[in-house]
């Protein structure tokens, strides 16, 4: 499967996309939503990825945007970004 190192794509007004092998990635941890990134790997060759997506509709008042972003990561950036997101998912528990 191939996936690029970086690869950012806005897809709201335009035709561009993310490789569909994006879609075939294990999701590891994390939303992916709204800049809070998701932590995926590849089933086959255990290469690791941050994958973000983002929408804003400007409150109705512009035309908005949508990106996409994957990122190629080294596993120990993946552990990194893993502890940092349990770490976020626990204060928000604890605040909620």
């Amino acid at each position: 499967m191939h996936i690029p190192d970086h690869k950012f794509v806005g897809t709201l007004h335009t035709e561009a996309r993310l490789p569909r092998q994006v879609d075939q990635l294990e999701t590891i941890g994390g939303y992916g939503l709204y800049g809070n990134e998701q932590v995926r790997k590849c089933p086959l060759c255990k290469t690791y990825y941050t994958y973000l997506y983002d929408h804003d509709s400007e409150s109705g008042v512009g035309i908005g945007w949508t990106d996409e972003e994957i990122q190629r990561i080294t596993p120990e950036s993946a552990l990194r970004v893993m502890e940092r997101l349990l770490k976020d998912s626990q204060g928000a528990l604890e605040y909620w």
